[in-house]
């Protein structure tokens, strides 16, 4: 009996203790943000069970710094992260529909000062912050005085005792998973600590992917294409849905000189084109390289590198990555170097300042354009004289909403007069230009969501992953490549996925390398029709075939 009392004093103390309590109530509100995505009700025990196994934790840690008296410089530590996480949490959930995970820690790398500063305007204000630091304090005080209130409580603390032994075998199950088989869904999204974990895990797993692909891409060799295209531009977009392009039957127009391209029969425009990923990291991941399977894109040779290694002189223009910013593909100095001759090194204020660097030369080239387009935000992404719609032009929208959609097709507009401006630079040229955007974009079609992202989550994914795609030929380029002209156009409604633009492109240069696949080229008479899968694991041909969500004002 004695020993059942020790064993009772033991527990209330360790689980009804005021700083446990404290933590637990912390913890909750700090892992609340999973149940945006899981919200059965044995994700609500998860959810309680890691809360108290991680509150457990650190409560021993808590004793162990007291020791030492540095208790309190601890206790500060740990509130400082949960207070963070949730407001990084809270934030993304409310923009963005999302929480903070491995996706975002890409967006932030790769995200440069402009873009960031861009961002924070947007989104952040000086009413935003004092209400958050106020709720902050406030929220503390009231977790504060409810462990205070309810400290030294047997059944509240034998009920924290058995949580966490639950929230301890879930998660050695979980770990276990994640050793065994490398399924590392489950275990960050338990906790906030643990995703912001995983996420720095992920980024030192792409730098060795970033190294075999050095390997890779130093080996591969090409043999050169008996009948050069002297001018073959890619010119990649950013967040370009085709439901706010004229081109595809948008109500306004907002591409009017392509429109005359598509008239004077030089522009094609294909109609069923859909991108891997949702944003532009998983995107560049999926086209730049010659893969079957995105998300294994660092076992095969990138395309640039071929058509260096071809004879062409690789010319990259970008508005986005930069060389040594971030960790990735697009800004590791070796793979630049293997990919290209020339890439700029400054930021464009404008798109159309980009056009300066775009250096024409007799010898064949291969331009790579990747452009800032109609990303976030959109204001910022046009000079004032393309200022052409107006928030008057919108209807079934707020006011705010109205603003937003009148900036982004100006943006769009502006967009239309950028690609026109290049093609004019390469009118009297052997020339093949290639337009497609990176991933799609909501505008408030459904609901009052704007943006991209997330697409899984949201009830109709074809906004953001539906993309433009056109092809413009030069009247040398028919003459002299009539058969790829015509094979251009005869797949316009075909059934496309940017990850197998790599191949058409090596197909369309004409030159062998062992790493082409003409089942992925669109133009070869061996394509294949295959299921289109984005994001990993959906069936794309599984959403075309059921009924679309419609916008709701266009």
């Amino acid at each position: 009996m004695q020993r059942i009392n020790n064993i009772n004093r033991h527990i209330t103390n360790i689980w009804g203790n005021k700083v446990t309590l404290f933590l637990f109530l912390l913890n909750l509100i700090t892992n609340s943000t999973i149940l945006s995505s899981y919200k059965s009700a044995r994700d609500v025990l998860y959810w309680i069970a890691i809360s108290a196994l991680f509150s457990t934790i650190e409560a021993a840690f808590y004793y162990c710094f007291k020791r030492i008296n540095m208790q309190k410089l601890f206790l500060i530590i740990v509130v400082f992260f949960h207070v963070f996480l949730s407001i990084v949490d809270i934030f993304l959930l409310y923009n963005f529909q999302q929480i903070f995970n491995q996706d975002t820690v890409d967006i932030i790398a790769q995200t440069n000062p402009t873009e960031a500063k861009s961002f924070l305007s947007t989104y952040l204000s000086a009413q935003f912050v004092i209400c958050t630091l106020l709720s902050i304090i406030c929220i503390l005080w009231i977790l504060r005085r409810i462990a205070l209130k309810l400290g030294q409580r047997k059944a509240i603390a034998f009920c924290l005792f058995v949580l966490t032994l639950i929230g301890a075998s879930v998660y050695v199950i979980t770990i276990k998973n994640f050793i065994l088989y490398k399924n590392g869904q489950a275990v960050p999204q338990l906790h906030a600590f643990t995703r912001s974990a995983y996420s720095s895990l992920v980024l030192f797993d792409r730098h060795k992917q970033i190294v075999k692909l050095q390997d890779i891409n130093s080996k591969i060799t090409c043999s050169k294409p008996t009948n050069y295209i002297n001018k073959i531009i890619i010119i990649i977009g950013e967040s370009f849905t085709p439901y706010h392009s004229s081109l595809y039957g948008y109500n306004k127009e907002t591409n009017p000189l392509l429109h005359k391209r598509l008239s004077d029969g030089s522009l094609t425009v294909f109609t069923d084109v859909v991108t891997y990923s949702d944003h532009t990291e998983g995107v560049m991941c999926s086209v730049f390289p010659l893969n079957e399977h995105p998300e294994v894109y660092f076992t095969d040779p990138l395309f640039p590198v071929c058509f260096k290694k071809a004879g062409y002189n690789t010319i990259m223009l970008d508005n986005q990555y930069f060389v040594g910013h971030g960790i990735t593909f697009l800004t590791d100095e070796k793979l630049s170097s293997l990919m290209f001759d020339f890439r700029n090194t400054k930021h464009y204020r404008y798109d159309g300042d980009m056009l300066k660097d775009l250096s024409i030369t007799d010898d064949p080239q291969l331009f790579v354009i990747h452009l800032q387009g109609q990303h976030y935000t959109y204001s910022d992404r046009y000079p004032q004289k393309f200022s052409y719609f107006k928030p008057n032009d919108y209807s079934n929208l707020t006011e705010s909403q109205k603003e937003l959609v009148a900036h982004y097709d100006n943006a769009t507009l502006y967009n239309d007069f950028i690609i026109n401006q290049i093609i004019s630079s390469v009118e009297k040229q052997d020339c093949l230009l290639v337009y497609f955007s990176d991933h799609g974009e909501e505008l408030f079609e459904v609901d009052d969501y704007i943006g991209h992202g997330n697409a899984a989550l949201r009830p109709d994914p074809t906004y953001q992953i539906k993309v433009p795609l056109f092809i413009w030929t030069s009247e040398t380029f028919c003459s002299k490549h009539s058969d790829i002209a015509k094979r251009i156009k005869e797949s316009a409604d075909k059934p496309i996925i940017t990850s197998d633009l790599a191949h058409f492109l090596i197909d369309v240069a004409g030159f062998k390398t062992k790493h082409f696949n003409p089942k992925q080229s669109f133009i070869n008479k061996d394509y294949l029709n295959k299921n289109r899968v984005i994001l990993t694991t959906i069936n794309y041909e599984d959403i075309k075939k059921n009924k679309r969500v419609k916008s709701r004002y266009y």
